[in-house]
């Protein structure tokens, strides 16, 4: 089973971990410890790796059988955002790994996640084909995403969603 698989990988998934929670440093101006909120966490490995680096990591995940695998590794709610309760402007940066893709109104989605998110913070988001159009959306969004301060971002963002308004409905 895919939870099997990944755990088997897990050494694999430490170094993707590692560098995915430096760069989210990073881009948070040196923050040491932050918040996230990785949608779709799978089995938690991410949730695991973050809290253990000092970070205060909480998940969501649709999947019954992965939800309870994750949920050994923190607060992890079951179900699909945004339906879940999220607190607004309550954390630092947002992880949707191979979720995107699965949502059916990604603009709707992309908004939902713009208001959990603290100002100044980070959305990474990760889709399966290179040769899709949301993967080529994200390649264009991270110059929108990285601005300096919370009205920067907020203008970024709406700038974002009207230049892409077309490709994600």
């Amino acid at each position: 089973d895919w939870a099997e698989k990944e755990a088997a990988e897990e050494p694999y998934w430490q170094i993707e971990h590692a560098d995915r929670l430096d760069a989210f440093t990073d881009l948070l101006y040196q923050q040491t410890i932050g918040r996230l909120l990785d949608i779709g966490c799978g089995r938690g490995s991410l949730l695991r790796y973050a809290r253990l680096k000092g970070w205060q990591a909480q998940g969501i995940e649709p999947s019954r059988a992965m939800w309870t695998r994750a949920t050994q590794y923190g607060s992890v709610q079951h179900g699909m955002f945004p339906q879940v309760t999220v607190a607004p402007v309550s954390v630092d940066a947002v992880h949707a790994k191979l979720v995107l893709e699965h949502v059916a109104n990604p603009r709707a989605f992309l908004h939902e996640v713009r208001a959990v998110l603290r100002p100044c913070g980070i959305v990474c988001v990760e889709v399966p084909n290179d040769f899709n159009r949301l993967s080529d959306l994200a390649d264009r969004v991270s110059a929108y995403l990285i601005a300096q301060d919370a009205a920067d971002l907020d203008i970024a963002w709406e700038t974002w969603l009207e230049e892409n308004a077309g490709a994600l409905s």
